[in-house]
């Protein structure tokens, strides 16, 4: 999670998602405009998520948001 404009650990979440082939997933809902490696946060790993909670800085009340460019996940049916 990605927190007050400050990206998390991200060289250690590689690293550790490359080992154990994981996938990562952003939440970034608290860093909208924030940048690690001159990427913007939540667009760097195979998911990003964005809370459009009340409390949140963009906020329709409920919601969220979810932006990929990964293949794998964008193609996926929908389950809910």
């Amino acid at each position: 999670m990605h927190m007050h404009g400050f990206p998390a650990n991200l060289s250690s979440i590689f690293d550790l998602c490359k080992k154990s082939n994981l996938d990562l997933n952003e939440d970034n809902c608290q860093s909208l405009g924030a940048t690690f490696d001159g990427k913007y946060l939540g667009t760097i790993g195979d998911m990003g998520c964005i809370s459009l909670d009340f409390a949140k800085v963009i906020t329709s009340g409920e919601g969220g948001i979810i932006v990929t460019n990964n293949e794998k996940h964008h193609n996926l049916e929908s389950t809910f």
